[in-house]
């Protein structure tokens, strides 16, 4: 585990994860969809954007995905999670 602030990993300010056929599709009037990753002040901030199943708790779903994703970085990084945005994009018909 990296403890010390001087030992962290030097990471681009904003580092995003899409698949290559997303990349493709993307247009300049879309917003960015996936996961993005910046620092703030140090520690990380995290956003996802995600598609929700119709009739799901989606309040239970994004507090869910957000204690999981931090406990999972943190313990892979070394590196705080300073928050994590979840946005639902779309409600999917399963």
């Amino acid at each position: 585990m990296i403890t010390s602030p001087a030992l962290w990993p030097k990471l681009p300010k904003t580092v995003t994860v899409l698949p290559p056929w997303a990349k493709a599709l993307r247009n300049g009037s879309l917003p960015e969809k996936g996961v993005t990753v910046s620092q703030q002040e140090g520690r990380l901030v995290i956003t996802l954007h995600i598609k929700v199943g119709y009739g799901l708790n989606i309040a239970s779903i994004t507090q869910s995905i957000t204690h999981r994703v931090k406990d999972e970085v943190e313990h892979a990084t070394g590196l705080k999670v300073a928050r994590i945005d979840v946005f639902v994009d779309d409600i999917i018909d399963e």
